[in-house]
């Protein structure tokens, strides 16, 4: 008998249905199914659903195609590949869409898929590129995460590099880190690459890091650059500790021309002053003329006629 029959009387018989037999075959047991067709040798075949296939002929079982394959039709003798970037998780799949994009590849199940541009990612939860959070940056394609910005710094969102990583306020250095401190008795009050400022006269700075400068107490004036509270002294024409807040104005009859914690001088004998908190020897007036005055004092009145007069 040819192929595909066997040997009968009188004649040769057609093999069942979608199935095969060697030449001079003479009983039906040798026909047996096709590629894509499985069943018992002679019985009758029956076609590979999708999603299995079979490659052989033979009597073998249809088998499932393996993970990042699939096969959408009946009597499948191979399953397709998913197309490039993509990926079937499960076995026996039976639908191109079944293949999604791999992480940090973005497109419709099935394909074409792409990756996502530099300061972008993407994950299997999420649907299309998503931008890199602020401090956080993204230097290469097809990311599925973002890197986080050196310690003190912070990156707008979106960012593809890590010179976006700018110095946050209180602390200096170059685009990308690494970034230091303000040291005390300076400040600064904006996100960058600027410079650390010294505190202006009149205020201070005892903290590292700091984002602004604190003003000195009432009466009092500081060196710029200071560091604490205490460098905080006494204006002229005012005396005290000058850091412990307890700065009171010169009185009558007397001045302070230096700032410091000194005490004010007496307007000398022949002199007078009437007003408080006077910051040079000019505030003492002489008295008129033939008349004088004793050490410190405050009024025109205390000056009396010198003798003779």
């Amino acid at each position: 008998c040819a192929q595909e029959g066997f040997e009968g009387a009188p004649n040769c018989s057609a093999c069942p249905a979608h199935s095969f037999s060697p030449p001079r075959s003479f009983r039906r047991q040798h026909c047996v199914c096709d590629a894509g067709y499985s069943g018992g040798d002679g019985a009758e075949c029956i076609a590979c659903v999708p999603g299995l296939y079979k490659p052989s002929n033979g009597s073998s079982p249809c088998i499932a195609c393996a993970p990042g394959f699939y096969s959408s039709a009946e009597a499948a003798t191979s399953c397709s590949q998913c197309p490039p970037g993509s990926f079937a998780l499960a076995e026996a799949n039976t639908r191109l869409t079944d293949c999604t994009c791999n992480p940090g590849l973005t497109g419709p199940d099935g394909g074409p898929c792409e990756q996502c541009a530099k300061g972008k990612y993407t994950t299997k939860d999420i649907d299309g590129c998503v931008l890199c959070d602020a401090g956080t940056y993204s230097n290469a394609t097809g990311s599925t995460s973002c890197l986080a910005c050196p310690l003190f710094t912070l990156s707008p969102v979106g960012s593809d590099e890590q010179k976006d990583c700018a110095c946050v306020k209180g602390y200096s250095g170059g685009a990308g880190g690494p970034c230091v401190a303000c040291s005390a008795g300076s400040f600064k009050a904006n996100n960058g690459s600027a410079e650390c400022i010294a505190c202006d006269a009149g205020s201070y700075s005892a903290l590292t890091a700091a984002t602004s400068c604190s003003s000195c107490p009432l009466y009092t004036v500081s060196a710029a650059g200071s560091d604490a509270k205490t460098d905080c002294s006494c204006q002229a024409g005012f005396t005290g500790e000058g850091g412990s807040d307890a700065c009171s104005p010169c009185p009558a009859g007397s001045f302070k021309s230096e700032p410091g914690p000194s005490a004010c001088m007496l307007c000398e004998a022949g002199k007078f002053n009437s007003l408080q908190g006077q910051n040079s020897s000019d505030a003492c007036l002489p008295c008129p003329a033939f008349s004088t005055s004793l050490l410190g004092s405050s009024s025109r009145e205390a000056c009396s006629c010198a003798a003779g007069y």
